[in-house]
């Protein structure tokens, strides 16, 4: 208001106003610039910036920062100007071919890829951000996109996959697919996860539309780092699905302790973790040893032969000394594992001895799993008020029985042997530990004890004693000390 009136005062007084160059406001950096376009195919990789105001700009202490995959560059000019409504096509090195008056040529664009994640920020020579774009997340898994990355209409809000328009309007443009802030992938729902011995089984649902999504199992075996894609997180395998409930196995993890969590990314790229506090652990089987407690009553036929150390020694195979095999223990019989270790278990994995005596023998048909979590060793002593006499402090984590998929008998028999039976039965068998069944499911426990109750040809029996043969037992954990 000040300067105003003393202008108004020099005017009316009839005294010439002049006004040196440097009193005139500087507007060559006005903020009329957007990104209106990105490519990072081969052979096109490029930028495109449009002036959307009415007057020229000057590009001088500009900048664009440029994020591919983990890849990072700056590009900036001193010399370069847009005319109002016109554009500035900022081309990769290696893509020159197409050199136009309104073409710049920069190494800093050989990074651009449309197969991993794109940041690209424009920033004003203020130092504030006025534009950006952003394709994916951190480690998201990016397919390889044709077309380029453009706005709907020149300077418009919407990003869509378009026919490529480099350096003329988008206006007009194909479009090939859409950009959203809100990925479909958000509305897809982590139903279950589920193991069984070195696989998860992941069951996906909400894909109402039919999209192809792709699921992704990220592994970290740094147990302390509990940062979702964090530092030490890599992607174990990936799989693609377009159904709206999927279920999705991933087999050959290896039996060491590790964490896992789910990635769900659509075509565009766009990811994000489902449920990662979801976490597997398979205890350090290196610290178990057969504890041997005086009541253990479940004795190896052939310690040298079939030891109770095969019930953890990851092999899954039939031959000796792979497996554990008994010969006249009691029904039920027993051993129990140290697991040098705490854990707090949340499954129990089994396996047969793989293709012998399917669904017949000396087969496990019936377990209950026991646990103890107190400050002391068990010593193997007996209390007759517990069941089987276990010593106070026992405690039950679940009860479970082979499972048919084709189903047993009216009185249990085996029957009808299926295709599906028989792969079901070698596949082995994932026991969920389940807190609302059993309350001492899940409690942090050392001691480990493996109960055979029936073998499949001791069930509907009378016999006192049977012949057991087991090929592995893995207790999984949500949490290990």
């Amino acid at each position: 208001m000040k300067r105003f009136l003393i202008i108004s005062f020099l005017l009316l007084n009839g005294i010439p106003l002049i006004v040196s160059c440097d009193q005139k406001e500087d507007l060559s950096w006005a903020d009329t610039l957007c990104l209106n376009e990105i490519n990072g195919v081969d052979g096109q990789k490029s930028i495109e910036l449009y002036n959307f105001g009415e007057q020229e700009v000057s590009l001088k202490n500009w900048e664009i920062v440029i994020e591919s995959g983990n890849e990072k560059s700056t590009w900036k000019s001193d010399t370069v100007v847009i005319r109002a409504h016109e554009y500035k096509v900022i081309r990769a090195e290696s893509d020159s071919e197409e050199i136009t008056e309104r073409s710049i040529i920069s190494s800093e664009l050989n990074i651009l890829s449309n197969n991993k994640t794109i940041n690209v920020e424009l920033i004003n020579p203020g130092g504030s951000k006025s534009d950006s774009f952003k394709r994916g997340e951190e480690k998201a898994v990016l397919n390889k996109v044709d077309g380029s990355f453009a706005r709907s209409s020149d300077n418009g809000n919407t990003w869509l996959l378009m026919s490529p328009t480099i350096g003329r309007s988008n206006n007009n443009a194909e479009k090939l697919g859409n950009i959203s802030s809100f990925p479909i992938v958000g509305s897809i729902v982590l139903n279950d996860i589920q193991t069984n011995r070195n696989s998860l089984k992941v069951s996906l649902a909400g894909n109402v539309d039919g999209e192809m999504l792709y699921v992704t199992l990220l592994c970290n075996a740094n147990l302390s780092d509990f940062a979702p894609q964090g530092n030490q997180w890599e992607a174990f395998r990936t799989v693609a699905f377009f159904e709206e409930d999927s279920v999705i196995v991933f087999g050959g993890l290896a039996l060491v302790p590790a964490r896992y969590v789910v990635q769900i990314s659509d075509e565009l790229g766009y990811a994000r973790i489902i449920e990662y506090s979801v976490s597997i652990f398979n205890p350090n089987s290196t610290k178990f040893v057969d504890a041997r407690l005086p009541d253990d009553n479940c004795v190896s036929e052939n310690p040298t032969y079939y030891p109770v150390s095969a019930l953890w020694d990851g092999y899954g195979v039939s031959q000796i000394p792979h497996f554990f095999a008994s010969h006249e223990s009691p029904r039920p019989c027993w051993l129990t594992i140290n697991l040098g270790q705490t854990a707090s278990l949340t499954h129990i994995l089994t396996l047969p001895r793989i293709a012998y005596g399917t669904w017949r023998g000396s087969q496990v048909r019936s377990f209950e799993f026991w646990g103890w979590g107190m400050e002391t060793d068990p010593d193997g002593s007996n209390d007759s008020d517990n069941p089987h006499s276990f010593q106070s402090g026992w405690v039950l984590l679940g009860e479970f029985s082979q499972e048919k998929p084709s189903g047993y008998g009216p009185d249990g028999s085996v029957t009808t042997i299926t295709p599906e039976d028989n792969a079901s039965f070698n596949a082995g068998n994932t026991f969920v530990l389940d807190a609302s069944k059993w309350p001492h499911a899940n409690d942090p426990v050392r001691y480990l004890r493996v109960v055979f109750v029936d073998t499949f040809d001791s069930f509907n029996t009378e016999d006192s004693k049977m012949n057991v043969q087991v090929g592995e037992v893995t207790p999984i954990s949500s949490a290990v000390n």
